[in-house]
């Protein structure tokens, strides 16, 4: 009845599957967990433990193929139409966790979307960046998702209905790098006019990374939203990134903002890695990084 997969890179993902295979036994139901590491090298041994759990799987790919194309592996080997899909460093927050999921099943929702949240322990000064980004970026309260719910929604914890695509390539294929694959599948669902269910099951986001590890993510995002852009697979009133970029342009400032950011980058960057990072900043690095790319 619920197939649940969780990709995965470098991580252990022992905890989560035990947790879930747990609630899930006691609400016997048939299940499936399906963990995918995409070319990781890092606890192999601990991850291949899944595999002695009843309907659990683990699996390694050879080589790195990017998160979506790791997704829709999962997608295409799950054998129930009902797929709950959680990144790996999501950890549930309630005891009912599954069963918030399948009272939205049985009400008829083939999208649902639960939310993250993110612990209230403020990080150390190297991490500060990410939490400070996903506790007002990220973790939105229902109220205010419901208000937005295609702008609002991430796939770290969503279940999707399977049948609503044609086949099981969920995500865009041609999507390799890091960044936007999310956004690529969400904007599909609004053409369709799929609705999106907002829920109140929040996932707790673990895996803080360090700020510097965090702006080069940034980046390779931003990079590879320029390929998305060039390559017509997300319309240029898709982000905001890329609207301010229109109207920049229309005002014959968009190459002197990427100017401007090749002088100002090591002090932005001096900010974001700090004790007290300013998101008004980090959008400046993220939109001055966009109009650099473009002016080359």
């Amino acid at each position: 009845m619920l197939s649940i997969l969780i990709p995965t890179y470098n991580y252990n993902c022992i905890p989560l599957t035990e947790r879930l295979f747990s609630e899930l036994t006691n609400l016997t139901i048939d299940f499936e967990i399906l963990v995918e590491d995409d070319g990781g090298t890092l606890f192999l041994a601990e991850n291949d433990a899944i595999n002695n759990l009843p309907n659990c799987h683990y699996y390694h790919n050879t080589g790195n193929i990017g998160r979506a194309g790791n997704i829709n592996r999962l997608f295409g080997k799950s054998k129930f139409d009902s797929c709950l899909l959680l990144d790996c460093d999501i950890f549930p927050v309630k005891s009912d966790f599954i069963s918030h999921y399948l009272q939205a099943i049985k009400e008829g929702n083939n999208i649902v979307f639960g939310g993250i949240i993110y612990e209230t322990a403020i990080p150390e000064t190297e991490k500060k960046l990410r939490w400070v980004y996903g506790t007002k970026r990220e973790a939105l309260p229902l109220a205010i998702r419901k208000k937005k719910p295609y702008e609002t929604t991430l796939t770290s914890n969503i279940l999707i209905s399977k049948s609503l695509f044609n086949n099981t390539e969920i995500f865009n294929q041609d999507i390799t790098l890091y960044g936007y694959e999310d956004l690529v599948l969400i904007e599909e669902l609004k053409r369709k006019n799929i609705s999106i269910f907002h829920i109140d099951n929040p996932g707790f986001h673990l895996n803080l990374e360090t700020s510097e590890k965090f702006l080069l993510k940034t980046k390779e995002g931003i990079n590879n939203l320029v390929f998305l852009e060039q390559q017509g697979i997300l319309k240029p009133d898709s982000t905001k990134i890329v609207r301010l970029f229109s109207k920049l342009k229309k005002m014959r400032l968009n190459n002197w903002v990427g100017f401007l950011f090749s002088i100002l980058k090591p002090f932005l960057r001096k900010n974001l890695i700090s004790n007290r990072p300013s998101l008004f900043l980090f959008d400046c690095y993220k939109i001055g990084y966009f109009c650099y790319l473009k002016s080359k």
